[in-house]
């Protein structure tokens, strides 16, 4: 529908990128790839989008927040973080850090006509989805938020 579904770039550990045949596609389709180190990823998003600007295909900037590393430990600092804030003190997820993606706005906004936020979890209970089960060909369940929110 909206002309780029082949085309999508991604925001990874700079680690994938060493994995063989994925990790080198993903180096090919100009994926970005960061290190959490705020100092080197500002610079690394901005040299990255400014390549994309001339981009001459639609394409997609797809953006993993939070959640990948969750654990009950970081649960409990993003449950006192909101509350020293005077937020909504989170349940399930974390508390997303906006720096990356305050600067995917800032740098692409003259070329990206959209946003769209999708929140997907995986339901108590069954397996996280994982490279390995990937390859292995196992299926894994995930929702959408927003779903989850609306039936409750």
């Amino acid at each position: 529908r909206t002309g780029c579904l082949g085309s999508t770039v991604a925001m990874m550990k700079k680690e994938v990128k060493y994995l063989p045949v994925i990790g080198w596609s993903m180096w090919f389709a100009e994926f970005l790839f960061l290190e959490r180190n705020w100092e080197k990823d500002e610079a690394a998003l901005k040299t990255g989008f400014k390549q994309l600007e001339h981009k001459p295909v639609p394409f997609w900037v797809a953006l993993f927040v939070e959640g990948t590393r969750f654990t009950h430990a970081k649960l409990l600092a993003a449950q006192e973080f909101a509350i020293s804030r005077g937020m909504p003190v989170p349940k399930n997820v974390l508390i997303p850090r906006t720096k990356g993606f305050v600067t995917t706005v800032k740098e692409t906004r003259a070329y990206i006509p959209a946003i769209y936020d999708c929140t997907f979890i995986v339901p108590k209970g069954e397996p996280s989805p994982t490279l390995l089960r990937i390859f292995k060909g196992i299926p894994c369940s995930v929702r959408q938020l927003k779903t989850l929110l609306d039936s409750s």
